[in-house]
């Protein structure tokens, strides 16, 4: 699961940084996916530029996701 967090938000802002057309409706499901994943770290951060914004708040999210469930998953193989 923690894989497919990961992954919705490194694709959302890829998508944002390449300037996908904000219309797409897969453009806008990973967006909404993203915000929701990421509603925490939402304006954590707040650059003058969106491009950087997606990047550092949902950069930070993906990071943090990844540490936590791979902390977890070596957790859980322990027991």
């Amino acid at each position: 699961m923690t894989a497919v967090f990961v992954g919705i938000l490194v694709l959302h802002i890829l998508l944002v940084l390449l300037e996908a057309n904000p219309g797409n409706s897969l453009v806008q499901h990973l967006s909404n996916w993203a915000g929701d994943i990421s509603g925490w770290s939402k304006d954590l951060f707040t650059p003058d530029s969106y491009k950087a914004r997606v990047f550092v708040n949902e950069g930070l999210a993906a990071v943090v996701y990844a540490l936590v469930g791979g902390a977890l998953s070596r957790a859980s193989t322990r027991l």
